[in-house]
């Protein structure tokens, strides 16, 4: 029978073909005809996205905001543009003209914090300057008489004191007994007269110590300042000696701040800031081992990126700084646990607190707490009031005016950028705060020699 099977296949051997490859039709073409679908349609989406693609590139939407310095007003650009090298070449010229705007508002930042500050002695603290005692002296002669001329700058004075006030109310009393009720210095007075003496000095003393607030912008004595004393014994550190230089720059920019707050007012009497009670410096708001943010306590003394002595050489003296120059692209770390700005000491600006107990005009404490900001980059982080006696403080002499005055503790923070700080620190100070100047511009060689060829300087 297979036989005859195989002679049928043998003798219809086309029929066969034809019929086998039917088959195969049937069942293959379907499943060619799904995967030809699948790859066309994937092959047309494709197209398609890079058609959309083109399209979005011809209908780029450009927004900038050009401008807006100096009083500028800004320029908005925003309108649809072809992605060629055109629009790249005009956006690169947009991107160099804003990073100059950037550089310039920096430049401006750095010359307004620097204001007039400068160091009173600069030969201590260049770099290979002689470390000796005399040199430190004459810079402490120049502390103490830069701290004087700035109380008077600031029209600061103390009240009148008991010698002075014992002094004045004798002079009267004698006055009064031989003019007006014509007696003898050492005579025996009759109950009314007693009465008429008492009226009469406590209006001399009040009307004396109102001339002497008449005389000054706010009551301040020099204890406030913690000038620094000199000790004989002691060989100051040219770090130490800068820190003294650092706190008269700051108490500079505070007390010329409450000075331009009284300006339009002219003395105690009228001004809105009475009386500075104290003035504290925290110290630098650094990063605490762990994260926390901490600030030392008194004076620069604890200021530092990361704390320590300064590396030394073999010979005990500082080395050279081993950190970076400041650089206003780094990023800026932040820790809202030290304040409500979040601001930290980083390597580019440092962040010193001061805490503030002043007496002022309760209905000027606002007109008081702007004029930080806008003497420097002071932010008033931290506020408190409590009340005051004026009594109390009248017989110690304080006379404050008519208005009604509370006793507020201002906590300040202020900023110090290192851009200019730095240019002026001896090797320590940059050694322990781990940071350097920045690099000089190279001097061309015909501005390095003289006619004769020898190196100038």
């Amino acid at each position: 029978m297979n036989t005859k099977a195989i002679q049928w296949v043998r003798t219809n051997l086309v029929l066969v073909i034809i019929g086998a490859v039917t088959l195969v039709a049937l069942v293959g073409l379907p499943l060619l005809s799904r995967s030809l679908n699948r790859s066309i349609t994937g092959l047309m989406q494709s197209k398609l996205a890079d058609q959309r693609s083109l399209e979005g590139l011809e209908r780029t939407q450009v927004s900038l905001t050009l401008g807006g310095l100096a009083g500028d007003p800004p320029t908005q650009i925003d309108e649809r543009a072809v992605v060629n090298a055109a629009l790249i070449d005009r956006l690169r010229t947009v991107s160099d003209r804003q990073r100059a705007d950037a550089d310039e508002i920096f430049r401006v930042a750095v010359d307004h914090n620097r204001r007039s500050h400068g160091l009173l002695y600069p030969g201590l603290f260049a770099d290979g300057a002689r470390d000796i005692i005399p040199m430190k002296l004459q810079f402490h002669r120049a502390l103490v008489q830069a701290y004087d001329e700035l109380m008077t700058r600031v029209r600061a004075g103390d009240a009148p004191s008991p010698e002075m006030l014992r002094e004045d109310l004798e002079r009267r009393r004698r006055q009064f007994l031989t003019v007006t009720l014509q007696k003898a210095e050492d005579a025996a007075l009759s109950p009314e007269e007693q009465v008429r003496l008492s009226a009469h000095l406590a209006e001399a003393r009040v009307a004396l110590m109102a001339r002497a607030a008449e005389d000054i912008s706010f009551y301040a004595s020099r204890d406030i300042l913690a000038i620094p004393r000199w000790d004989q014994t002691r060989d100051y550190s040219r770090d130490e000696l800068f820190q003294w230089q650092w706190d008269l720059w700051l108490a500079t920019d505070i007390l010329e701040a409450l000075a331009e707050a009284n300006a339009r007012g002219g003395t105690v009497l009228r001004g809105p800031v009475k009386r500075i009670v104290s003035m504290r410096t925290l110290g630098p708001r650094v990063p605490a081992r762990g994260g926390a943010a901490a600030g030392g306590a008194g004076g620069l003394g604890g200021m530092g990126m990361g704390g320590g002595a300064p590396e030394t050489g073999e010979d005990g003296t500082a080395s050279e700084p081993g950190g970076t120059p400041p650089d206003p692209d780094s990023p800026v770390p932040t820790d809202y646990t030290a304040a409500c700005t979040g601001r930290i000491s980083n390597s580019l600006y440092d962040v010193i607190d001061v805490e503030l107990e002043l007496i002022v005009d309760a209905a000027m404490i606002p007109h008081v707490t702007n004029a930080f900001p806008a003497q420097n980059f002071m932010t008033v982080v931290d506020l408190a009031l409590r009340p005051v006696d004026p009594v109390a403080d009248l017989r110690a002499g304080f006379v404050y005016g008519t208005s009604p005055v509370v006793q507020v503790r201002i906590r300040l923070e202020t900023i110090w950028l290192r851009p200019w700080t730095v240019e002026l620190m001896p090797t320590e100070t940059r050694t322990r705060l781990r940071t350097a100047r920045a690099p000089r511009e190279p001097v061309a060689e015909d501005a390095m020699t003289d006619d004769t060829g020898m190196i100038d300087g």
